[in-house]
């Protein structure tokens, strides 16, 4: 078994104005790594501790199984430490989960995001959260194999200066988000459905996403509107194949 219990004393100046409050002056690391079998090993815990953040980790890998099972978490109970680094005043909360299951070459990837009580600027949102999961379309061995993307996001209670930002008689959700998209080894992102919802209008979006330099764009779009009541308007799809180069 291995245990390593550890605190790291910053002095005064070491780090930069904008890093300091999320870091602190200590920080506090906790590890326990158990080996189960030759070829199993268990990570029991893993803790990090600083001024503005936490971090808590815990997982197993099995080699004679091709098995993993993890799931790391990075929490910032408030994030007015990290006002410095934005140049700008924060408030809220966010807490990043990243957990990983299945075949030790070829796990499936999930990510969440639980964030509440932002502000920035002049803007204030309630209540903010994404969830994407990734899955490997071969082993990975010594390059990226490609993957097949699939997630939502949702934001509520968006206000601006105090206000609610909505048409009247909106409830719920101010914007969704629903993605399926396939990255492979090479090659533009195919995007296989991109549906929003925002302020009372849908939109669909399909095609492929570059990234290298400049931007380029398909101009071969179909859009379909309908007058949806109290004078939203609804669009229905807009398809196209939008590229980045």
């Amino acid at each position: 078994r291995i245990g390593i219990d550890g605190r790291l004393d910053v002095a005064p100046g070491v780090l930069p104005p904008d890093v300091e409050p999320l870091i602190g002056r200590t920080v506090d690391l906790s590890v326990r790594l158990q080996p189960t079998s030759p070829q199993r090993v268990e990570l029991q815990a893993l803790h990090l501790g600083a001024a503005g953040l936490g971090l808590e980790g815990q997982g197993n890998g099995d080699l004679a199984a091709n098995t993993v099972e993890g799931r790391v978490t990075l929490d910032v109970p408030d994030l007015a430490v990290a006002s410095g680094l934005a140049k700008t005043p924060l408030q809220g909360r966010a807490a990043l989960s990243l957990a990983a299951t299945g075949a030790l070459k070829q796990p499936v990837v999930d990510l969440t995001l639980d964030a509440g009580g932002l502000g920035y600027d002049t803007y204030g949102v309630q209540q903010l959260t994404v969830a994407l999961q990734a899955k490997l379309l071969a082993p990975f061995e010594t390059t990226f194999p490609g993957a097949t993307l699939t997630g939502n996001a949702s934001v509520a209670g968006v206000n601006q200066g105090g206000k609610p930002v909505a048409p009247d008689g909106t409830q719920g959700s101010l914007l969704t988000l629903d993605l399926a998209a396939m990255a492979p080894a090479q090659g533009p992102i195919e995007i296989h459905k991109a549906l929003l919802q925002a302020l009372g209008a849908h939109a669909s979006l399909g095609g492929q996403f570059r990234a290298d330099a400049g931007v380029e764009r398909d101009h071969a779009v179909e859009r379909s509107v309908e007058r949806a009541p109290h004078g939203v308007h609804t669009v229905d799809a807009v398809h196209g194949c939008p590229r980045v180069f």
